[in-house]
């Protein structure tokens, strides 16, 4: 097992790492959480406890995770991402970032939320508590908290 951990990154107890992860400066990681092969984790990321990063998996530098948080294969999240509390992640899930009128702007993914396989969290863009984004879906809008949004563009399919 061959990983690279800077130095400067703040690592809490219990933890499992797979082969070739890449840990960055002044990244802190809470105890309990599982990185799998291929993982990397950018400067700055705060991770709380409970999580797991499963293969090929990245934060962007400067993101928040909450604990309980599940990232599959292959998802990653932009620089300045925040994902809450007990959110799933599915595999090639991508948050972005870029500019929102003029600023630059990251995808906020609030508590309990559930993110399916290859959908797309456009720039700005906050998923609501305990809501569903499915498979596939662009998400070019706001989701409120429990509703269901599937498509591209992403539309609500449930009230």
């Amino acid at each position: 097992m061959y990983s690279v951990i800077d130095p400067n990154a703040s690592l809490g107890s219990n933890l499992e790492f797979g082969n070739f992860c890449i840990i960055e400066s002044n990244v802190i990681i809470g105890y309990n959480c599982k990185l799998r092969n291929f993982v990397i984790v950018k400067s700055g990321t705060v991770m709380g406890s409970n999580c797991f990063m499963d293969d090929w998996t990245k934060t962007g530098a400067g993101s928040t995770i909450g604990k309980d948080v599940t990232f599959k294969q292959q998802s990653q999240i932009a620089d300045d991402s925040v994902v809450c509390d007990g959110v799933f992640i599915g595999p090639d899930a991508m948050l972005l970032r870029g500019r929102v009128e003029g600023e630059p702007s990251s995808p906020y993914i609030c508590s309990g939320a559930y993110l399916g396989a290859g959908c797309i969290i456009m720039p700005g863009v906050q998923v609501g508590v305990n809501a569903v984004v499915a498979a596939g879906a662009v998400v070019t809008k706001d989701v409120g908290a429990g509703k269901t949004v599937a498509g591209v563009p992403a539309k609500e399919i449930s009230k």
